[in-house]
């Protein structure tokens, strides 16, 4: 199995700070009509994947452009085929090997991105192993939603990638209730 570590767009242009995890692999998920982030000298260009969508989640998919990104016109939501690009890049990736990967922040689109990568990597029924793996090479996870569910599709998890997830997000919320913290919804 190959090592995710997830982060944020800032860190992801100091070069500096991404040769520290001595990645040989790299993956740019960065807003739709951005420019893209340079390429590390220590890593292949061939071995950077750049894709661009915006991180629209399951409650944005059905409108045409959410609300809260009314002054983006340029808004995009991720695709079956961006998640299966993805996907199809992980595969290239041998075992051993570290990817660093990030989002703009590092919360949503690039941990999603990264349980989906796990989850590829690991059998079905080892979900949670995919969480747990996921949220180790991660700061602050907050997976898009939807990501999660085209992946669990796409891998033919028949609901169990989502619903893992979603039970760790339930999790939080009620952890966050009892201690007076409001949620991120």
């Amino acid at each position: 199995m190959y090592k995710i570590i997830v982060r944020d767009k800032g860190t992801a242009c100091d070069h500096d700070a991404v040769e520290v995890h001595n990645p040989s692999y790299m993956l740019s998920i960065q807003d739709f009509g951005d420019e893209p982030v340079s390429t590390p000298k220590f890593i292949k260009p061939e071995n950077h994947m750049h894709i661009f969508f915006d991180d629209l989640d399951i409650a944005d998919a059905g409108k045409r452009i959410s609300a809260r990104y009314s002054d983006k016109i340029r808004a995009r939501c991720p695709t079956r085929f961006d998640v299966q690009s993805i996907l199809d890049f992980g595969k290239r990736i041998p075992d051993g090997s570290t990817l660093f990967m990030h989002c703009f922040a590092g919360i949503a689109r690039s941990t999603a991105s990264a349980y989906a990568l796990y989850a590829q990597q690991l059998k079905a029924g080892e979900e949670w192993l995919a969480f747990k793996e996921m949220v180790k090479g991660s700061i602050a996870p907050w997976p898009n939603d939807l990501i999660v569910q085209i992946a669990d599709d796409l891998l033919g998890r028949n609901g169990q990638l989502f619903k893992t997830f979603d039970d760790w997000r339930e999790r939080k919320r009620i952890y966050w209730k009892l201690a007076g913290i409001s949620s991120l919804d």
